[in-house]
């Protein structure tokens, strides 16, 4: 992808690149959500941790799991859509009046 620009322009989207990673691993949010979430996880790819691990820390209360089979970049396509969709609509029915 970079090899059509030129040594300066390649060298600008890298350093980009890595500023955004520091920053990205430095962040730490101030405040935390104050409930509970739903987490959907990709299992096409394994991960080092869970989602709902990883999320924790962010969280207040219980983060739940949810295994939808496809790859991460997937899970916008039709049938993992579905497949959350499926659980979002149990899971928000009994707050219906």
């Amino acid at each position: 992808m970079l090899a059509g620009l030129e040594h300066a322009q390649a060298a600008a989207v890298v350093e980009a690149t890595l500023a955004n990673l520091r920053m990205r691993y430095r962040y730490v949010p101030e405040v935390r959500f104050g409930g509970a979430a739903l987490f959907f996880d990709a299992t096409g790819t394994p991960a080092a941790q869970s989602g709902a691990a990883a999320w924790a820390p962010y969280v207040t209360g219980r983060v739940e799991e949810f295994a939808v089979d496809c790859e991460p970049a997937r899970m916008t396509e039709a049938e993992p859509l579905r497949a959350i969709g499926r659980i979002l609509a149990r899971r928000l029915r009994p707050a219906r009046i």
